[in-house]
C-alpha cells in the first residue's frame, strides 16, 4: 500500500490537467468512487480512517493491463455472491475471467507485464488462476515455491516478476 504522500501524489498525476468523464459508485469494498478519465484511465479511490489508496480499474471491465487490475475487478465483482471459481480461457491473445453469473473480464496479453503472459499462456498457470481469482489483490500467493501446484517457471519472484 502507498503511503498517504505516495498516493497523493498518485492521485495529482491521475487528475490534473486531466478530464474526467466519470464518478459512480465504486462497487468495492472500503471504495469511495470509481473515476473514469476521458483518456480511458480509469481508478478507484478507497479510504479508511488509516488512510486512503488508489486501485487501477478500466473503464468498462475490458482491456486489463495486467492480471493484477483484471483479478482485483473479479474479486469486487464476486466477493459478496459466493461465486465459485470462474472459468479462464485464452482465446487467441485475450485472456477471459469469466464469472458464474456469465461477466467476462478479458485483458489483452501482449499488453500485460512478462510474467503475467507467461501464466497467460502457461495451461497450468490458467488452472492456478481459475483457484486465486478469489483472492483478489493477493493471487500470487498460489505461484511460489510452496505451492505444490506451481511449476518452478511460473514462480512469483517479487519484484522482478512484476
Amino acid at each position: 500500500m502507498y503511503s498517504n504522500n505516495d498516493s497523493f501524489q498518485q492521485l495529482k498525476t491521475l487528475l490534473e490537467g486531466r478530464t474526467v468523464l466519470k464518478v459512480e459508485p465504486p462497487n468495492a469494498a472500503e471504495a469511495i468512487a470509481k473515476i473514469t478519465m476521458a483518456s480511458g484511465v480509469a481508478f478507484r479511490l478507497h479510504a479508511t480512517d488509516l488512510g486512503f489508496w488508489i486501485e487501477m480499474t478500466t473503464k468498462d471491465g475490458t482491456g486489463y493491463p495486467s492480471l493484477d487490475t483484471l483479478l482485483t475487478d473479479y474479486y469486487h465483482h464476486t466477493r459478496d455472491s459466493g461465486s465459485g471459481d470462474p472459468v479462464v480461457l485464452l482465446n487467441g491473445d485475450d485472456l477471459e475471467v469469466i464469472a458464474d453469473d456469465g461477466r467476462v473480464f478479458s485483458g489483452y496479453v501482449p499488453n500485460f507485464p512478462e510474467w503475467h503472459q507467461k501464466i497467460a499462456h502457461s495451461t497450468e498457470g490458467r488452472k492456478l488462476l481459475e483457484k486465486s481469482a478469489c483472492l483478489g489483490d493477493t493471487w500470487k500467493i498460489m505461484f511460489n515455491e510452496k505451492s505444490d501446484e506451481c511449476p518452478p517457471e511460473l514462480y512469483w519472484k517479487h519484484p522482478d516478476n512484476d
